[in-house]
């Protein structure tokens, strides 16, 4: 039978409040609120990615220069080898409305060992989040039937409100199976590893480590992984983010600290500390 999201939003509010470590109290909602931000600086940059391969293998975009992806205008211009995605306010397949635009300029074949792709954001919002930063990846080959790729995150800035705003900075690691190319993302597998460091938005340094691969296929949210959180200003200063879908195909996500346990969505209504 399955559990309503509203069980497991209950179910946050109560475990939010307070815990406990050597008979003291202490106030959970600094860590909700970094976990809550690794979440919202991963989205946006693992999206990006999924939407690029999926642009690159498409056959009606290489044929015609424009398609629909996820709701998405997608074009590509062969002359500099950039494709355009734009959005108009829909609501796309992970439910997260998204405006404005960011363009992928590769300097080769996507695929080729050294292709440098620039990734450029135009004021892009996921919901009510403006995305800002430097952002580039590289093709380093062909490796054990996927292809690899490095990708480089540097004064990134997230807002979280109009008050509020986290930044980051990340060296990521990709790869996406080699049957993408003639078989498309949706019969690929794609496996996210990599480290970052931040400021939260709640004032918080924070660094993060991805300790299971964040895999993706035939979903539009992580289906599994893990990303070790480290808040060295807090009580609670480990913690553990795991994206628990497995088989299923939904944003059921888990928060540990140190044994306090918080179950959620990635939406944007219960991402909201």
């Amino acid at each position: 039978m399955k559990k309503s999201p509203f069980v497991f939003f209950a179910l946050l509010l109560t475990l939010s409040c307070i815990s406990c470590k050597k008979d003291k109290e202490y106030d959970m909602h600094p860590n909700l609120n970094v976990a809550d931000d690794v979440i919202l600086l991963h989205r946006p940059f693992l999206y990006v990615t999924q939407m690029l391969v999926k642009a690159v293998v498409d056959s009606t975009l290489k044929a015609a220069h424009h398609t629909i992806i996820d709701s998405a205008l997608v074009t590509f211009d062969p002359t500099n080898n950039k494709y355009i995605f734009e959005f108009t306010g829909k609501l796309c397949l992970d439910s997260v409305v998204r405006n404005g635009s960011f363009t992928a300029q590769v300097d080769t074949n996507f695929f080729n060992q050294g292709a440098v792709t620039k990734i450029i954001y135009h004021q892009y919002f996921e919901d009510i989040h403006l995305i800002t930063g430097n952002d580039s990846m590289v093709c380093t080959g062909l490796q054990n039937g996927s292809y690899q790729f490095d990708r480089f995150i540097t004064d990134a800035v997230v807002s979280k409100d109009s008050l509020h705003a986290i930044q980051w900075m990340a060296k990521l690691h990709f790869s996406v199976t080699e049957s993408v190319v003639t078989h498309g993302l949706s019969n690929s597998v794609m496996l996210f590893t990599g480290s970052s460091s931040g400021f939260s938005s709640g004032g918080y340094t924070f660094s993060t480590e991805i300790t299971r691969s964040l895999a993706v296929w035939n979903c539009p949210w992580i289906r599994d992984g893990l990303i070790s959180v480290e808040i060295p200003d807090l009580p609670f200063s480990n913690g553990t983010i795991e994206f628990m879908a497995g088989t299923l195909c939904n944003s059921a996500i888990k928060y540990d600290f140190e044994g306090n346990l918080f179950l959620l969505w990635m939406k944007e209504k219960f991402l909201k500390y």
